[in-house]
């Protein structure tokens, strides 16, 4: 198996084309599904940004 970087994927138009009908069709199919952890309104911008990278787990899950 190879993995492969956003950055090769994005830079090349024909990776970029089959990654975006890929996930796409995740979405479409309902293979995917967007898991939302928490929302945070506009007043808490600062907070939203740091909340990725804090590893934390909303107290609502």
């Amino acid at each position: 198996m190879r993995a492969c970087t956003m950055l090769e994927t994005a830079t090349r138009p024909d990776r970029l084309r089959r990654a975006e009908a890929f996930v796409a069709s995740g979405f479409r199919s309902g293979a995917f599904q967007a898991a939302v952890d928490r929302a945070f309104v506009l007043d808490e911008i600062v907070e939203a940004h740091r909340y990725p990278a804090s590893n934390a787990r909303s107290a609502r899950s």
